[in-house]
């Protein structure tokens, strides 16, 4: 009877306790810290090297072999980032571990006003493009003032329009993933 209820109980144990580990692994390997949240958990995943990492425990028995998405998402550090906001979801299997790196998509324009006039509107477009972006740059940029815009890697054509309405000569730029360009706004003609 014993070795009947230890034989039950062990098929038993077998069908439900085939429990498997799987990781998720989100590898930083860019210059800053980063900070993502990975099922809802957030990490601040240090410059460089950093990782972070999340163990999941799945059935993997035959007849019900787990699986679940887990969502990773970044979560900017600053109001403007070298990223584009990101949300994905990543299928974790029993026993199949995962990982994604973090890298930019972006570059940066750094906008200085040295004039006395406030500049009102920054406009982009690709070189191969004859159609103006909206307006990058959300209100006005006084005089001494220095802003930043996130912008997606690429070869552009930049204009500048003050608050009297005034266009200024338009500017070529190369924005690199990852790197900032500094615009002058000078006033002038």
């Amino acid at each position: 009877m014993i070795r009947k209820g230890l034989i039950l109980l062990t098929g038993l144990m077998s069908l439900f306790g085939c429990a498997k580990e799987c990781e998720l692994v989100v590898y930083n390997k860019t210059p800053i810290q980063q900070t993502v949240k990975i099922d809802g958990i957030i990490y601040h995943i240090p410059a460089n090297v950093g990782y972070a990492d999340e163990t999941f425990y799945l059935n993997s028995f035959v007849l019900w072999n787990e699986k679940i998405n887990v969502s990773v998402e970044y979560v900017a550090n600053s109001p403007v980032s070298f990223r584009s906001p990101k949300t994905f979801t990543v299928e974790m299997e029993p026993g199949k571990d995962r990982s994604y790196n973090l890298k930019y998509d972006r570059g940066q324009i750094q906008l200085r006003n040295i004039s006395s006039i406030i500049l009102d509107q920054v406009l982009l477009r690709t070189n191969n493009s004859e159609e103006w972006s909206e307006d990058l740059y959300e209100g006005s940029l006084e005089p001494d003032g220095i802003d930043v815009i996130a912008v997606k890697e690429g070869n552009y054509t930049l204009k500048m329009i003050d608050v009297y309405g005034t266009e200024y000569p338009l500017q070529e730029v190369e924005i690199i993933a990852g790197e900032q360009v500094m615009v002058m706004f000078t006033g002038e003609m």
